[in-house]
């Protein structure tokens, strides 16, 4: 009832065109969804805070394992083949 009040007042007392009306229904909606979310937002902060730990610890990369032997000889093989086509 009271959105429907306000509708009236707004179109019949301010004689606004009933799209005005609407389109301010639709940005308050808005902004009271945006600044409710936040509080919610807020409040779940408060309630569980982020444990984190602060500072970002920069672990060096590991360098990769030693190819296993029988790899190694594999590759070692296919290069042998590979630059034999261009001696020959």
């Amino acid at each position: 009832m009271l959105l429907r009040n306000v509708h009236e007042v707004i179109t019949k007392d301010y004689e606004m065109p009933y799209y005005v009306s609407y389109i301010l229904f639709a940005v308050l909606t808005v902004l009271l969804g945006g600044f409710l979310g936040l509080v919610l937002v807020c409040c779940v902060d408060c309630i569980y805070p982020f444990l984190g730990g602060g500072e970002y610890v920069h672990r060096p990369r590991q360098p990769p394992p030693p190819p296993r032997a029988q790899e190694r000889e594999v590759r070692q093989r296919l290069l042998f083949a590979f630059f034999s086509l261009f001696v020959c």
